[in-house]
């Protein structure tokens, strides 16, 4: 008995390669909206989970968002404001965008409020602006959120905190 392949098989599976290179390409070219979407649902994951962890410690957590540096840090006021922890890398919870896989995603604009640039979660989940400098958290605008590469806006709804992209 010989061992080998047929002309039928090898043929059998160059087809199917060729169909999978051909339905891959198309998905492949738009890599730069590949990194948007990721950065988009990374951002409303983080979010969700800043206020997810508000709820759970009963503290007010904060995301501080750097339109200028394309990054976002997430707090948690315990006495004076410290940096979370990032449940995935054990390291402080900073997200920098434009770098490795969200290189060409930058925060374009952040709008809570008039000059909020952070968002805060009280210990019943519930979204405000947050000024940094007074320390004063106001009822969010509607809409509210963050706005990147793309014109992907990552949405806070007033009351709920309900996160969306649109």
């Amino acid at each position: 008995m010989c061992k080998g392949f047929t002309l039928a098989e090898l043929v059998m599976v160059l087809t199917i390669l060729a169909i999978l290179a051909v339905v891959a390409y198309p998905r492949m070219m738009d890599l730069p909206a590949m990194r948007i979407e990721l950065a988009a649902r990374k951002m409303q994951s983080d979010i969700r989970y800043a206020q997810s962890l508000a709820i759970s410690i009963q503290k007010r957590t904060r995301i501080n968002f750097r339109a200028a540096q394309d990054d976002y840090s997430v707090y948690i006021e315990d006495g004076a404001w410290v940096l979370a922890t990032d449940p995935l890398t054990k390291e402080n919870f900073t997200v920098q965008l434009n770098v490795g896989e969200f290189t060409g995603v930058e925060i374009e604009s952040v709008y809570f409020n008039e000059y909020d640039q952070a968002l805060v979660f009280d210990q019943w989940g519930n979204p405000y602006g947050y000024n940094i400098g007074t320390g004063q958290a106001t009822a969010l605008d509607n809409p509210a959120g963050v706005r990147i590469t793309g014109l992907k806006d990552i949405v806070i709804e007033r009351g709920t905190g309900r996160v969306y992209i649109q």
